[in-house]
């Protein structure tokens, strides 16, 4: 059963005013009581005790019950037996509270325990009679704190008063508080019924006889009195002993035994004459004076002593008198009979105290027969409930249950429920226990994964050094946690001489290798002081902390010597020695700049000066000359964003068929569109690409960029030729062309004979016996082959007989002179002879004037392209331009 006591002290005012409002009540119960007889009452008061004590807690029900006796005996002049139910309440709450939570159970061990020991002592101590009457004043408040126990926790328990006094309140009824309320219920109702009715007609039937006793004796009295006039009572008041002793001879009459008092008195109740036994009970003085009178007919009265004399309201009413009144005519004096209630009272207890003996012995049976019956009908359900609390647990700890068996059908139906529940339970339990294990493996690994995916997202895969990501954060955490103090910081950038050659001579295998041993020597420095991670590339970073410009120039002098120590790599089973050093730039936060973008471009241009002044070597930033070196800094650093930032474009210019003025080729030209610094020739900033090792890169990028571009326009039936594309040495070099030319055809789906390679003819004499095998094996995917700028530097025509070329291009110098040299017009009359005399086809290049177009035309040149003919074009311009073109063909209406 759940606890509804409040236990704590009530602060919202619903519960304020639900103890006053309780506690009031309770004062009227103690006020108005509904009597049985003389005595005998039903008092509801401890009833609402009780519920303060269920809702409010033993302390706030003592309290009530202390303020109610204090009321009652000053007000009410109570009987002192009602003054324990302060006891009461705190031994019963203390029961409740810590032993048995059954109000009913409670009461009844209070009373065989304490509460009838504690008052019969009381009459001993006080001298009290006990006897009958105390026996049953005891009796009588045993079964009224029974019946109002029993009242105040169904009540609490099945009409739950905390739902006036608490928004928020829920609750549950237990089953066997249920059973063991409906058994008592079942009992008690027809007992106490019987009792009360019972009680009612033992008064009814003990008043009448005593009224019609007092009438017989009024008409006996009053016959006896007619021999008497007027005069002879008025005698009586003027105390005349002759008439006085003639009517003390009358109402003397009474036999041997009789309790009858008479007396003669007048309005002020002056005793005039009264027989023995009036005597014996007033000694001459007026009743209404003393006591409490009950006005009970007309002339009848009820009288009783005072309780507050009297330790039980029995004691008191065996005090009582019925008293009657007869007045005489014409004179003011009246008879007064009087009959003791104690004749009558003995009977009347002796048949209640053997109907309190049938009730209580019915609530032990009742108790017993419920105990039985709630453990019977419920024993099972609490077992089943207790076995099913906390199941899960149970089940998952393998904990082997004991299923109760019952008679009751309902019962068993829902264990055999239980059982089968459980048994998959244990089942779904094992399977969860298989998968739990499953996942702490799973959750290993994932931790695992989790730190293997931290490590990869701040480290370096190839040289387990910290990599950018991991710097930056290194760096901003660095400067973020030192704010309040002054923290010098070297920023070092590291970038290796000759990785690049070394790089594209031995292959990546190789310049992974020495990238590690780099790294090794770099870890070998690295203490709580010195942070050292690798950018990418061949770029490395080290952060000194509290560092001055003195101990970074010995730092940087360090490292440059521990990176200048021979390298030993062995591969594929071969030796070889590898020599590099380093370029360092050193820029110094905050006296540099105080801001980390500063400081990190600071170092990045210190770093390109020092690579740029030979290399091996350090600069710090505040060193260099700014003037002389800031413009191609600044474009080495703005170049190595480019591609990221798409800031590299291709402009489009075709090459024309001089005779029929179709377009045979468009020439992809690359150009760089930067934001601050606008649209940027090839001229300038490849020599750039090519000292900061980006040319295979951007090369691989234009290759890529033209292919798609002019798969997209055959796709849009735009044009129907090749695009052309300047390959560098650098990346003609690269043993990964050949393999980067088959991807990019792959990737875009681009015909290999629509790709065509321009190389100079310059590059291709330095370096004509290791690029004869590379433009062999570039021809064997179907690649179309030039050579650019023929005729730049000198003409080799055993060039041309060694190396697999498609088309030679005349280079611009010889063509720009064809109108007004005769020797030029020779010599390109004889080239064009020659290199068609070998099945070459030939391009002019650079054609600005109208004449130099029709000698060209009549020295049968295959193909031109110029300023004259076209402008390079960015490819939105150039489609424009070319649908345009193509539906008018007016090029040579010059």
């Amino acid at each position: 059963m759940q606890n509804l006591s409040l236990g704590k002290t009530p602060q919202s005012p619903k519960l304020i005013i639900g103890f006053i409002l309780l506690t009031c009540i309770c004062m009227m119960a103690r006020i108005y009581k509904v009597p049985l007889s003389y005595g005998v009452y039903i008092s509801f008061a401890s009833f609402f005790l009780f519920v303060i004590l269920r809702l409010y807690g033993t302390a706030f029900a003592l309290i009530s019950s202390l303020i109610v006796n204090v009321f009652a005996i000053a007000l009410l002049h109570p009987d002192r037996i009602s003054l324990f139910i302060s006891l009461e309440i705190f031994f019963v709450g203390m029961i409740y509270k810590y032993k048995i939570r059954n109000l009913f159970l409670s009461e009844m061990i209070y009373w065989m325990i304490l509460g009838c020991p504690a008052t019969s002592l009381y009459f001993f101590i006080t001298g009290e009679e006990f006897g009958i009457v105390g026996i049953v004043a005891i009796l009588n408040q045993f079964i009224l704190g029974l019946i109002n126990a029993l009242l105040a926790d169904m009540v609490v328990s099945y009409i739950n008063p905390n739902r006036l006094l608490r928004s928020n309140s829920s609750y549950t009824i237990d089953f066997s508080l249920l059973i063991f309320h409906f058994t008592l219920i079942s009992v008690l109702v027809p007992f106490t019924i019987y009792v009360f009715i019972d009680g009612l007609n033992i008064n009814r039937d003990t008043n009448t006889a005593i009224i019609q006793t007092m009438e017989n004796k009024n008409f006996e009295i009053f016959e006896q009195l007619k021999s008497l006039n007027i005069i002879d009572l008025r005698k009586i008041k003027i105390n005349s002993p002759i008439q006085i002793n003639k009517i003390r001879k009358i109402l003397d009459t009474e036999p041997e035994g009789s309790v009858v008092g008479l007396m003669i008195q007048d309005e002020n109740g002056k005793i005039y004459v009264s027989n023995k036994q009036a005597n014996k009970y007033h000694n001459n003085t007026n009743w209404r004076l003393e006591g409490k009178v009950i006005h009970y007919s007309d002339d009848l009265y009820i009288w009783r002593p005072e309780l507050t004399d009297y330790y039980t309201d029995e004691t008191a009413w065996k005090s009582a008198f019925f008293i009657k009144e007869t007045k005489f005519e014409d004179i003011d004096l009246k008879l007064v009979i009087q009959i003791p209630l104690s004749k009558y009272s003995e009977d009347i207890w002796n048949r209640y105290l053997n109907k309190f003996y049938i009730i209580i012995i019915a609530c032990i049976i009742a108790t017993i027969l419920s105990i039985i019956i709630s453990r019977l009908l419920s024993g099972t359900l609490l077992k089943l409930a207790e076995l099913t609390t906390d199941i899960p647990n149970k089940l998952s700890r393998q904990e082997k249950i004991n299923w109760p068996n019952t008679a009751i059908s309902q019962i068993k139906s829902l264990v055999l429920n239980f059982t089968e529940m459980s048994n998959k339970l244990e089942h779904l339990f094992f399977k969860e226990k298989e998968m739990n294990n499953q996942l702490l493996i799973q959750t290993a690994e994932l931790k695992n994964s989790k730190e293997e995916l931290r490590h990869l997202a701040y480290y370096d895969a190839l040289t387990d050094l910290p990599n950018r990501l991991y710097f930056m954060e290194y760096l901003k955490e660095t400067i973020e946690s030192n704010k309040d103090k002054y923290l010098i910081l070297a920023i070092m950038f590291i970038d290796l001489n000759r990785f690049k050659q070394i790089n594209d001579t031995f292959g990546h295998e190789v310049g992974d290798m020495l990238l590690k041993e780099v790294a090794r020597r770099f870890k070998s420095i690295s203490n709580d002081y010195t942070f050292i991670a690798r950018l990418g590339g061949d770029e490395f970073v080290v952060i000194l902390k509290n560092a001055d410009k003195l101990k970074a120039a010995e730092t940087a002098s360090f490292i440059n010597k521990i990176l200048a120590d021979r390298i030993h790599i062995s591969y594929n089973g071969k030796g070889m020695d590898l020599f590099t050093s380093g370029s360092i730039g050193i820029s110094m936060y905050p006296i540099d700049s105080n801001d980390t973008n500063n400081v990190l471009k600071n170092a990045d241009i210190s770093m390109y000066v020092a690579k740029k002044e030979g290399g091996n070597t350090f600069r710090f930033y505040e060193e260099i000359n700014k003037d002389n070196k800031e413009e191609q800094i600044h474009l080495e650093m703005k170049l190595k964003s480019a591609l990221e930032q798409r800031e590299l474009v291709l402009y489009y210019q075709p090459q024309f068929n001089i005779k029929s003025g179709n377009i045979t080729a468009i020439e992809a030209l690359l150009r760089w569109n930067n934001p601050e610094l606008g649209l940027i020739l090839p001229s300038k900033f490849i020599p750039i690409a090519n000292d900061i090792g980006l040319m295979q890169e951007i090369g691989s990028w234009v290759l890529k960029e033209a292919c798609s571009q002019i798969k997209l326009w055959r796709d849009m039936g735009i044009i129907d030729t090749r695009v052309t594309v300047n390959i560098s040495g650098d990346n003609f070099q690269s043993q990964y062309i050949i393999d980067t030319i088959q991807k990019v055809l792959d990737e875009t789906g681009l015909n290999s004979e629509l790709l065509a390679l321009d190389i100079t003819e310059s590059y291709l004499l330095n370096n004509f016996v290791s690029l004869e095998k590379t433009v062999s094996d570039i021809k064997q995917l179907g690649v179309y082959i030039s050579i650019d700028d023929f005729g730049e530097g000198g003409s080799s025509f055993s060039l041309l007989k060694d190396v697999q070329v498609d088309c030679v291009k005349i280079d611009k110098i010889l063509i720009e002179k064809l109108s007004t040299d005769k020797k030029s017009q020779l010599i390109v009359k004889a080239l064009i002879d020659l290199v068609h005399s070998m099945g070459i086809k030939v391009v002019a290049e650079g054609v600005e004037t109208p004449e130099n177009v029709e000698i060209l035309r009549n020295m049968n040149c295959d193909d031109i392209h110029g300023f004259l003919l076209s402008a390079p074009m960015d490819k939105n311009s150039f489609e424009k331009w070319v649908i345009n073109y193509n539906s008018r063909k007016a090029l040579f209406e010059l």
